[in-house]
């Protein structure tokens, strides 16, 4: 086995590329280390996640399935006697399975209540960790567990980093280490969810001042995950068993900072929620930009060649490929949207429940589950709107502000729409049956606080 290298995946909820200085932002030094890392590995300059918040996201890049296939939705459904959330089927095929199938040690230390191991997440991992923590935590049992392990087997961890998160749950220093404590104790992060809801509901104005300061906690709390990963560096280097390792950071999702009045992800399919970071290191592989479009759901795929194992994931057949294009997808409330990228431009598709229909919705959150979406992709626009649905396509530029869609390019509007829907055709050829489990009440308390529900 001493050919195999190890691999350490890292992500870092929320993370906007535009906010790290290797994909040129210089408003702040939030990223010195990961900068550094970028300089001698492969960036990928226009990575997309498949949906825009982590209850989606992550099994897309853990199994290369897109989540109409893994049929991974909703997060919190609150029902007449119970809370439920979609699961990862144990139907997927995960790359920490890959890895474990090759003997691989795999262990998962994450803080994030959305992919716990009772959700169908632990799958492959032999260790699992998931607990409240900001990142000195996570590092911390992560140093643990690369010096307590026997070495003479390659390993596979997957780091799951929460700083970048609302409430930025880190020390005050690095909340205000690009602002003032004064500053920062006008933003209500002791308040906790219903403060920046009430941002988003229009209910909390704030000023110019306090917009700044939002964006310079967030730039703190990335220097803060920035700041650890360059003091793990030398225990991976200790503990490598006389392997290379491979290293792989990334980020779910990005987040709304405000640039449209709102905070956060997981309501849009907008650039500033979907477009991630990817800085790939590959021991021996010459430092390159990479400027094409890129899908998370090529992580897999991409992990098991770095590894040098000779593997591929179910997936890698079941998912149709994407040929540069990038296909994302996100339920709302009664409403379902999904986009598909090619070139410059970027076409939006939503299906939006009417009044009549919406009484069909699941009842504990008014959103589309899996079945009903694959149900009215089964159907295509023309028929959907048949029974009541309205369906809206715009287009946009991909380097262009979304509140300015492309208006004068009607016959690439069609051509885009009529690639989505061939697209939406195949991957329905292989779907997963759905699983869902009961969220206990302590994990409705973290879901809560982090703005979920």
């Amino acid at each position: 086995m001493g050919e195999y290298r190890n691999v350490l995946l890292v992500c870092l909820d929320c993370v906007r590329p535009d906010h790290i200085g290797a994909y040129g932002y210089d408003e702040r030094p939030s990223s010195p280390w990961l900068d550094e890392l970028a300089e001698r590995s492969i960036v990928f300059e226009s990575a997309w996640a498949a949906s825009t918040w982590t209850k989606s996201s992550v099994p897309s890049y853990l199994t290369g399935l897109l989540p109409v296939q893994h049929g991974v939705f909703e997060g919190v459904m609150i029902g007449r006697e119970r809370a439920l959330s979609d699961s990862l089927p144990g139907a997927a095929v995960s790359v920490a399975e890959a890895f474990q199938e090759n003997l691989y040690d795999t262990a998962c230390i994450a803080s994030n209540a959305q992919i716990g191991e009772e959700f169908g997440f632990g799958q492959g991992f032999r260790h699992f960790v998931n607990r409240p923590s900001h990142g000195r935590g996570i590092v911390t049992q992560a140093a643990e567990w690369l010096r307590e392990r026997d070495d003479s087997t390659p390993y596979f961890l997957y780091l799951h980093f929460i700083d970048t998160h609302w409430p930025y749950r880190i020390p005050s220093s690095f909340q205000a280490r690009f602002s003032t404590e004064e500053a920062v104790a006008q933003i209500g992060l002791e308040e906790g969810a219903p403060w920046f809801l009430g941002v988003n509901r229009g209910e909390i104005e704030l000023s110019p001042e306090q917009i700044e300061t939002w964006r310079a906690i967030y730039d703190g709390s990335l220097s803060y995950s920035n700041d650890l990963l360059a003091q793990l560096m030398p225990v991976v280097e200790a503990t490598s068993g006389g392997r290379e390792t491979v290293l792989c950071v990334i980020s779910d999702h990005g987040e709304d900072l405000l640039e449209y009045g709102t905070f956060g992800h997981g309501e849009n399919l907008r650039n500033e929620t979907l477009r991630v970071p990817w800085i790939f290191h590959v021991p021996g592989v010459e430092p390159r930009r990479v400027k094409e479009h890129v899908s998370l759901t090529e992580l897999p795929a991409r992990l098991l060649e770095a590894s040098g194992l000779d593997e591929t994931l179910p997936a890698a057949g079941d998912r149709p490929p994407l040929h540069g294009a990038v296909f994302s997808e996100l339920s709302l409330e009664a409403a379902y949207q999904q986009c598909w990228i090619r070139g410059d431009h970027k076409l939006v598709r939503e299906y939006r429940a009417t009044p009549d229909l919406r009484a069909q919705l699941d009842p504990g959150t008014g959103r589309l589950r899996a079945a009903r979406i694959r149900a009215l992709l089964r159907l295509g626009p023309e028929d959907a709107r048949s029974l009541g649905w309205t369906v809206t396509d715009r287009l946009y530029e991909v380097a262009g502000r979304e509140d300015r869609p492309v208006t004068q390019r009607r016959d690439l509007q069609e051509e885009l729409a009529d690639e989505l829907e061939e697209y939406c055709r195949l991957l329905l050829e292989a779907v997963l049956a759905t699983e869902e489990t009961t969220i206990k009440p302590g994990q409705l308390q973290e879901l809560d606080a982090l703005g979920y529900r």
